[in-house]
């Protein structure tokens, strides 16, 4: 019967949805329940319920309604599901990003929406993975080490050529420099997000290019313009920082403790790289490390480590020594405020402006 096969529909819904995703199958529920419920209201009856799974019981509800009104019914809640079904699978998405920190980040803002996430350390990480197994959309970090985003976004491009598939590729990028937008769209990505993530923003356009949301072919849109790195004299801004998690003051706590452990092998990174005058590691890691500190905001800190990477990119090297200090001074800046902030995360007090 077809009101048993649109039971069986929508208990499958409720079944199979993940938890993070059930109360959106129970929305649909009530919403069935409340249609059926507005036609019986006349006729002082109500909508009979499974006690298992909660939806309405069909094999109880057909002889309330003639037989044209229950088709009539039948056909608009089959509708009703075709609108609101997709919508309850969660997109599996691929991070390729080599910046633990921002792994952290990326993994705890999507998981927090219900999305199914799995990590990729580098370009070559990530082809061995889309070997293994199918993803909605992928999060490419523009510079990683053994093969770029940008390069291993043109490879993803050729294999998909004569399949007819097209998977989003999302630019994740702390580059503020002329030319990285068009470059990221010729490698052949849709869209563009400029680091430090965004929670709304990164929400956006995933959504937007899910195929959940109805976007199946990915179709390349504008990306979004980069925010120019601008100096400023504050260390860090709790209030910001902590709305940038989503609120999540333990996370910004393990992210602040990656940031301070790591900060040695950064600094040793560079340092090395100015001693030997070799431009393209010092471009590499500057740009490392200023992809961490952009989630703690574009501070000072974040400042000098942008300027180290400008003088690598440009092959400026005669001021790297003076910057390399200046960094080193406005890092043991930052290591104060955070150490001094984290037992105030812990007590969750809120007036924490650094």
């Amino acid at each position: 019967m077809r009101e048993k096969r649109l039971l069986e529909r929508i208990t499958s819904l409720q079944v199979e949805t993940d938890r993070t995703h059930l109360t959106q199958a129970q929305v649909l529920t009530q919403s069935i329940v409340q249609h059926l419920q507005r036609i019986l209201n006349t006729r002082r009856g109500s909508v009979p319920i499974d006690a298992e799974f909660g939806v309405p019981d069909f094999t109880n509800l057909a002889g309330s309604f003639a037989t044209g009104e229950t088709t009539q019914i039948i056909e608009n809640m089959t509708r009703m599901i075709a609108r609101y079904e997709p919508r309850l699978k969660s997109p599996r998405i691929l991070v390729a990003e080599d910046n633990l920190v921002n792994q952290r980040v990326a993994v705890r803002m999507l998981e927090r929406r219900g999305h199914q996430v799995l990590v990729a350390g580098n370009g070559r990480e990530a082809l061995e993975t889309l070997d293994r197994e199918h993803f909605d959309v992928i999060l490419m970090d523009v510079q990683m080490p053994l093969l770029d985003g940008l390069e291993t976004t043109r490879r993803i491009r050729e294999r998909e050529q004569g399949t007819g598939r097209h998977i989003p590729i999302i630019a994740m990028t702390a580059h503020a420099m002329k030319g990285d937008r068009e470059q990221c769209l010729a490698a052949g990505m849709d869209d563009y997000l400029a680091k430090p993530i965004n929670t709304a923003e990164l929400y956006t356009v995933i959504e937007k290019h899910s195929p959940a949301e109805g976007n199946e072919t990915g179709a390349t849109a504008s990306p979004q313009e980069h925010p120019k790195a601008m100096p400023d004299k504050k260390v860090f801004d709790f209030s910001e920082v902590l709305e940038r998690v989503g609120n999540d003051r333990e996370f910004l706590v393990e992210i602040a403790q990656l940031l301070l452990n790591g900060w040695p092998d950064h600094q040793a990174r560079i340092r090395s790289a100015v001693g030997a005058r070799d431009a393209p590691a010092l471009q590499c890691a500057a740009h490392a490390l200023k992809g961490a500190l952009g989630n703690f905001g574009t501070g000072s800190t974040f400042a000098a480590a942008h300027r180290l990477e400008q003088l690598g990119r440009d092959g400026e090297l005669g001021e790297a020594a003076g910057a390399l200090r200046a960094l080193e001074m406005e890092f043991e800046r930052l290591r104060t405020a955070l150490q001094a902030a984290l037992p105030e995360l812990r007590d969750g007090n809120p007036d924490c402006r650094r």
